[in-house]
């Protein structure tokens, strides 16, 4: 289950409808029965104060954060729903941005074909290690993974035919940066997908 926010960032929290541990424990504490709980999209910098806040208040179900080379087939469904949606055009070059385990990546590559090209980037060093892993054991000649900060993209401007993004842009301490940045990396008159919670 996700829990984005610490505690003081309860608003935020509200208004995403990405829930702090406060939040959480009102939900959770509704079960009758014992289950495993991981804990995942938790703000990089803020990790160790959520997953406290967390233990605090949930410790007696032993919550554990997710960790990176866990894999809950969960995007998967939303990374192609997506990448549909889209209707990329064989041959495109695309940038998956967040791309995680690759749910969004991976459907973009089949629907850009070998001529295509997908770069992912990801905050998380663990994240880029493994899908650069998985990419390396498939033979993936047609994409890369690089860590990268969606609010500071090391690449040329208008290099990209799309761009595609999954569940992160509410994670981002200022979402406009990450918005200007993406379409300032795109050609002109393209665009940008984003997956969001409803």
């Amino acid at each position: 289950i996700e829990c984005a926010f610490p505690d003081r960032e309860e608003s935020l929290a509200v208004i995403s409808r990405h829930p702090c541990p406060s939040m959480l424990a009102s939900e959770l504490l509704k079960l009758r029965r014992a289950c495993a709980i991981h804990i995942t999209h938790l703000k990089p910098l803020q990790m160790e104060l959520t997953m406290a806040e967390i233990d605090a208040r949930l410790g007696k179900f032993a919550p554990r954060m997710l960790e990176n080379d866990q894999v809950i087939e969960f995007y998967a469904p939303c990374g192609r729903a997506l990448v549909a949606a889209a209707d990329l055009s064989r041959g495109a070059k695309v940038l998956a941005a967040a791309a995680g385990r690759g749910a969004f990546l991976y459907p973009a590559l089949e629907s850009v074909g070998p001529d295509g090209h997908v770069l992912g980037v990801d905050l998380a060093p663990g994240m880029v290690e493994q899908l650069g892993a998985d990419l390396r054991r498939r033979g993936v000649a047609n994409a890369e993974i690089r860590v990268g900060d969606a609010e500071a993209l090391d690449l040329p401007s208008g290099s990209f035919d799309a761009v595609r993004a999954g569940f992160m842009i509410f994670f981002a301490p200022a979402p406009d940066r990450v918005l200007a940045e993406f379409a300032r990396v795109l050609k002109a008159h393209h665009r940008v997908e984003e997956a969001l919670k409803r």
